[in-house]
């Protein structure tokens, strides 16, 4: 009577074991590192920022250079997760211009605060 209630209970626990999903996710894991080993082309970043909606275009799909693995390459899940990951990353990349712009509109915000206190300072005999 033991030797079947243990098992029962082993065939329950396996079929629990065989539900979990560690293919799958080793796979997006690998999409994830390969989306933050690459970056398109200042070409293609140029026609992204043009149609920025754009999930599906060819400049954001995965080839054999910027896979790690090109078997990986016909698996749908790989190549889904390396598009979104790709998408995000390229949606939240900046130009150089507009770190030039920003560093500009910080430094003249600065030089006026330090102009302004200058003034007050030089208006009220430094007392």
């Amino acid at each position: 009577m033991n030797k079947l209630i243990y098992i029962l209970i082993l065939l329950c626990c396996s079929k629990i074991l065989f539900a979990q999903k560690t293919r799958q996710d080793s796979i997006l894991n690998i999409a994830r590192i390969d989306v933050k080993r690459h970056k398109i082309s200042r070409k293609a970043f140029a026609i992204f920022r043009k149609d920025r909606g754009n999930f599906s275009s060819d400049y954001l799909k995965p080839d054999s250079s910027t896979t790690s693995d090109f078997t990986l390459l016909k698996d749908s899940g790989y190549v889904q997760a390396y598009r979104a990951g790709m998408y995000k990353k390229t949606r939240t990349r900046r130009t150089t211009g507009h770190y030039i712009l920003l560093g500009g509109a910080i430094y003249t915000a600065a030089s006026l605060i330090a102009a302004l206190v200058i003034i007050i300072a030089l208006a009220n005999g430094f007392n």
